[in-house]
């Protein structure tokens, strides 16, 4: 069975180097050292701490000579880009790789995904949900814990019984 690669780029589909990229086609790196090769990872979440918000996740092939440096970074001298993944595929995989709440806010998914891994939110970050401004207020004490339900008034500015 064939592996499942990944990439991230910033919004304009660049790398970190401002190298323009294009989903379909395969690139060289132009270079013999392999550290300045063409990254890719084996896990989405791998992927993240290069972008932040706007980030686009790309499948990939490496089509050359393999560079592992670590136990997750790798790199190419041949990088084919395969297909971008959607919103909703990159919350789905970085839920199945049991990621973080953080991580997967920036994506901001719906309430009902939220809603569908509601047992695995629960211990997950609950500030990350707290900080989400596209959630409501009822959405994110729908999702946190009845003991934060308090937080949550107290970060909306909602009236509270305590002087």
């Amino acid at each position: 069975m064939k592996r499942t690669y990944y990439k991230s780029f910033d919004e304009n589909l660049c790398g970190m180097n401002g190298f323009q990229y294009e989903v379909g086609k395969a690139f060289m790196a132009d270079t013999d050292d392999p550290f300045q090769w063409l990254h890719f990872a084996s896990k989405v979440n791998q992927t993240l701490r290069y972008y932040g918000k706007g980030i686009r996740i790309c499948e990939v092939e490496p089509l050359g000579k393999v560079n592992r440096y670590a136990a997750w970074d790798m790199n190419t001298d041949c990088l084919h880009i395969i297909r971008e993944l959607t919103t909703d595929e990159i919350i789905i995989k970085l839920l199945d790789e049991k990621c973080g709440v953080a991580e997967i806010i920036n994506f901001e998914p719906s309430f009902n995904l939220l809603r569908v891994f509601y047992g695995r939110l629960r211990h997950c970050d609950k500030l990350a949900i707290l900080s989400a401004d596209y959630l409501t207020p009822e959405q994110k004490k729908a999702l946190l814990p009845k003991c934060w339900e308090r937080e949550v008034d107290i970060r909306e500015g909602a009236e509270t019984d305590c002087q």
